[in-house]
């Protein structure tokens, strides 16, 4: 599985489970035959399995993808991926997964719980994500480098964090 960052749905294996001529640009309908291919496709994984765990891993990412769209999942599906981000949350899960950045994965995985519970309320509905791009980040930037209530030192520290904030 190539993984390119530490959120669910950013590896190889989601994203060919995506059924969409365009995955930026999903329709509901493309969402809903993403999953249920998905969910069929792997009934016959035994619990406990590697497969399984790639299974609930993809399933996971999936559900977060297709949240971040502003679709719609079953609040089944989401009930189910709240389990399995939950377990992957275990320490000894967690070290096992192969991630590179445990802490960073569990950042990752602490804030999909959140966008999963937040859908669960919402009836299954995601909202989009928001992440800042860099002229955003270079505004907020310059903004904080013209503070003069700031040691050369605090203003390089706070744009650093900037700089690594994602929002959903």
């Amino acid at each position: 599985m190539g993984a390119w960052g530490s959120e669910s749905c950013s590896n190889d294996g989601v994203w060919d489970c995506l059924n969409a001529k365009n995955i930026h640009q999903m329709t509901q309908k493309e969402a809903n035959d993403s999953m249920d291919r998905l969910w069929s496709d792997r009934e016959d994984n035994k619990p406990g399995t590697a497969a399984e765990i790639y299974d609930a891993s993809d399933k996971l990412g999936v559900v977060i993808w297709i949240l971040s769209q502003e679709l719609i999942v079953p609040i089944e599906k989401i009930e189910e991926c709240l389990v399995y981000a939950n377990k992957f949350l275990r320490p000894k899960m967690l070290e096992s997964m192969g991630w590179k950045d445990l802490e960073e994965r569990k950042i990752s995985l602490e804030k999909e719980v959140k966008i999963l519970e937040v859908a669960k309320e919402n009836g299954g509905k995601g909202k989009k994500r928001h992440i800042k791009g860099l002229m955003e980040k270079m505004d907020i930037g310059a903004t904080v480098m013209s503070e003069d209530n700031l040691t050369t030192e605090q203003k390089i520290r706070e744009i650093g964090i900037i700089l690594q904030q994602e929002s959903f």
